[in-house]
């Protein structure tokens, strides 16, 4: 007797626990339902900033090309906001470095004068960054003497056509005058 009044109450707490694990199944069901869509929210923005480290892996970008290759792809901008903030925070976007060496690329490569380092600077930067970095990454570079070097490549060239190269270069008419009264004197 005492054996069976023992099964019983073992199938009584069975049961309980049973019952409980059904309970726990249920809640756990709408909770890892809930824990799905936040995973995928999740993977979408590991997905986002996954996408920002290949397309940083691949060259250096502004965060200004970078938001405009995410958002390309199709990404939401609240998403790549955050991608490109954990980027930052990583230190592997850098705008200041970028435009400096960017800036000066163009001034002592190309020979391009300030008018059309602006310009140019503006399809890879955003206006705010440009404005904010554009003087301090050129102060080193004499445009002066640019111009000269630039004119001194293209001697055989007549004079109008001259002025015209040097004007589409971004040379200022003050800088023009220089190069063409060195080169006189030659």
């Amino acid at each position: 007797m005492i054996r069976v009044h023992q099964k019983q109450k073992a199938t009584k707490s069975s049961v309980e626990d049973i019952k409980e694990s059904q309970a726990a199944t249920k809640s756990s069901k709408v909770k890892s339902r809930e824990d799905a869509c936040e995973e995928k929210q999740i993977a979408k923005r590991s997905s986002c900033t996954s996408s920002a480290l290949r397309i940083l892996q691949a060259g250096a970008n502004s965060s200004y090309m970078l938001r405009e290759r995410l958002l390309r792809k199709g990404y939401p901008s609240d998403e790549i906001e955050e991608a490109l903030g954990e980027v930052k925070d990583a230190g592997l976007l850098d705008d200041k470095r970028l435009f400096f060496a960017y800036a000066e690329a163009l001034a002592t490569r190309k020979y391009y004068g300030k008018r059309r380092v602006y310009m140019e600077a503006l399809r890879k930067f955003d206006r705010e960054t440009v404005d904010a970095y554009f003087e301090d990454a050129l102060t080193e570079i004499d445009f002066s003497l640019l111009c000269l070097t630039f004119a001194k490549k293209m001697k055989g060239k007549e004079r109008d056509t001259l002025l015209a190269k040097l004007s589409r270069q971004g040379y200022t008419s003050a800088e023009i005058r220089y190069a063409l009264s060195i080169l006189q004197e030659d």
